[in-house]
């Protein structure tokens, strides 16, 4: 086995700094909801005790682990000064509880403010930086090239929560007119300019709030994609589906995309001593989607559901097939799954436990 140069034990080196600070985030985080628990029953923020047991239990670990014993009760009394502080800041602070969820209209100004930061590098950044969400669209893709093999009119397609487009470059050309319908004036304009660039003939990207309607009329669509969780960012759903009912032809197909509640990631996400590689990932209880973008974290409107949720949504339409994908993809280490070999091999584990529905996404298909 080759031995690492010095720039491959730096790399190393990153990486686990990175892991540091993610854990250090992580328990900062753990460290505001005790410190709410501490006030609601009326518990002082710096006890002891407490903090004496666990410098006691930092020396006998430091032991075990071949370190210095007074480095780990530096750093530990660090980290647990810290946490005292950021609990007593909060205490004086006017900010919202951490748990209470901002509201829906917040939630989409945020949403707003996020596509118009994130329109001019969406196409090269969301899908191919974070390693689980990639393999994720590509998975999706093959499902989508399926339906689309199998539909008798190839009349219109339509692309809901169409971002910069990407779906309705793909695929609009099999079609004789596409729209791409997204809630953000920023991204559509930038999917004009692309398709300025490209001149696909037949292809449209208007500005809709899909939460009212669709703006298309009654029968008339062949087609409706709504990919990468987008159903599930939309507040009223069963009106969606309506919808997606009244535009569609007879033998007209749609796939729609949601995350899913039950997800492995998700039970296990908070247990993991690594990010997972989403680009983003669903705060289940507060119903948002926490999105990365330059450093930051960005609180927009989603919904996570069932696999018996989305059936019963969906019961009216014929034909319907529901996955989910990536399941272990989904919360193992990134470096780990840049080895082609062993991403391979997980890969196609991945594709057999995808009938299980533990993926971070469902993928609904069906037909009218």
């Amino acid at each position: 086995m080759k031995e690492p140069t010095l720039i491959d034990l730096g790399a190393r080196l990153k990486t686990i700094d990175r892991q540091l600070v993610f854990l250090l985030a992580r328990r900062m985080a753990l460290s505001l909801k005790v410190g709410e628990v501490k006030e609601h029953i009326g518990k002082e923020i710096f006890r002891r005790d407490v903090e004496d047991e666990r410098m006691t239990e930092s020396r006998i670990l430091a032991q075990q682990f071949g370190l210095n014993p007074n480095f780990l009760h530096s750093l530990m009394y660090l980290i647990i000064s810290e946490s005292c502080k950021t609990q007593t800041i909060r205490f004086q602070s006017a900010k919202k509880p951490a748990d209470e969820v901002p509201s829906y209209g917040e939630l989409k100004t945020n949403l707003l403010k996020l596509t118009e930061a994130w329109a001019k590098d969406y196409d090269k950044g969301y899908g191919k930086t974070f390693f689980a969400t990639k393999t994720y669209l590509d998975f999706e893709h093959k499902i989508i090239e399926e339906m689309l093999k199998e539909l008798h009119s190839q009349a219109v397609l339509l692309d809901l929560g169409c971002a910069t487009g990407p779906v309705s470059f793909l695929y609009g050309p099999k079609f004789k007119r596409t729209v791409g319908y997204d809630i953000s004036p920023t991204m559509v304009r930038t999917a004009k300019i692309k398709n300025g660039t490209s001149r696909h003939h037949g292809l449209e990207f208007k500005v809709a709030d899909l939460d009212a309607c669709i703006p298309e009329q009654n029968e008339s669509v062949s087609c409706v994609i709504m990919n990468l969780g987008t159903a599930g960012d939309i507040q009223n759903l069963p009106n969606l589906v309506r919808e997606i009912d009244r535009v569609l032809i007879r033998g007209g197909k749609f796939l729609l995309s949601f995350y899913n509640k039950d997800a492995l990631v998700y039970a296990l996400e908070e247990f993991l001593p690594w990010e997972i590689c989403l680009a983003a990932r669903i705060n289940v209880g507060r119903n948002v989607l926490e999105v990365r973008h330059s450093g930051k974290k960005i609180s927009i409107y989603a919904k996570a559901c069932t696999k018996a949720e989305v059936e019963e949504m969906l019961g009216g339409f014929s034909g319907v097939a529901l996955t989910s994908f990536p399941t272990l993809i989904s919360f193992l280490p990134d470096a780990l799954l840049h080895d082609k070999t062993v991403f391979e091999h997980v890969l196609e584990v991945d594709k057999e436990v995808s009938r299980l529905n533990r993926g971070a996404y469902l993928i609904a298909t069906g037909t009218k």
